[in-house]
């Protein structure tokens, strides 16, 4: 679980895991509000990768292995 704040200019980032998962876990991403767009992304062993939707934005995410 954490927290990233898209830059103003951002269009993609990658969130590097501390620790590699065994499978790729099954991850969630939320925004500050209702009606902030929740961005794309794609889980992996290694990390998450989001396509950013929203610049200057802050979000939290969590993620649990299977």
């Amino acid at each position: 679980a954490g927290n990233y704040t898209t830059g103003s200019g951002a269009t993609t980032c990658t969130l590097t895991f501390a620790t590699a998962f065994v499978t790729a876990p099954t991850c969630v991403i939320v925004g500050p509000g209702a009606a902030v767009v929740v961005p794309t992304y794609t889980t992996s062993t290694t990390a998450i990768t989001v396509s950013v939707d929203i610049a200057s934005t802050a979000y939290a995410y969590t993620c649990v292995g299977h």
